[in-house]
């Protein structure tokens, strides 16, 4: 019974995680920059897939159940964190870093054969 309850928790959470990071991923985004951000995005998820073995066998292997704690916390304080970096992150009004840049470059033209 156990093992299912901890089943059930983990596929919950792994749903909501999927779900939700999607969405921040894109939504997040200016139209003019989505592949920049799902670039970033993607990049991030390797770089934590590339660390996170690591400090999670110098935590738990090393440090036992307070390395336990410590890894709960992180991920407790992450989950907490993400409403309010979501809010810090919705698109204010008016250009922002990504705004396309101004050129003199003519229009691209439009072929007459479709």
């Amino acid at each position: 019974m156990v093992h299912v309850l901890g089943a059930t928790v983990h596929v919950t959470g792994e749903l909501w995680h999927s779900a939700g990071s999607w969405a921040v991923s894109s939504d997040l985004a200016p139209p003019h920059a989505q592949g920049h951000y799902q670039g970033m995005f993607g990049m991030t998820a390797q770089i934590a897939s590339a660390i996170t073995p690591l400090g999670a066998s110098l935590l738990i292997v090393d440090g036992g159940w307070f390395g336990w704690l410590i890894f709960a916390a992180a991920f407790v304080l992450a989950g907490l964190a993400m409403p309010f970096a979501v809010r810090y992150g919705e698109p204010a009004a008016g250009p922002g870093p990504c705004s396309p840049i101004e050129t003199d470059w003519p229009e691209p033209q439009t072929s007459a054969l479709r």
